[in-house]
């Protein structure tokens, strides 16, 4: 029996496109950092500073939080 199991990849299309052109325009940058390849942090930067957030998150969950915070930053301050 094969096996028909395959890795789950972000779609691109999660990503919210007018909020990361909106973010990019802005200059809003969110990237994850990593200690040791297995614990992931979310860092939002912006004009010359940055935030690093607590919450913690895993390889297979990183990029759902970096989209999820382009979504954030859009919904709040594009008004």
């Amino acid at each position: 029996m094969k096996n028909t199991q395959t890795k789950k990849w972000m779609n691109l299309y999660d990503i919210n496109m007018d909020a990361f052109v909106w973010c990019i325009r802005n200059n809003y940058k969110v990237y994850p950092v990593t200690d040791n390849n297995e614990d992931y942090k979310v860092v939002v930067e912006f004009e010359g500073g940055n935030h690093k957030f607590p919450q913690m998150y895993t390889k297979n969950t990183i990029s759902r939080a970096v989209s999820d915070m382009y979504c954030k930053i859009y919904e709040q301050k594009s008004k």
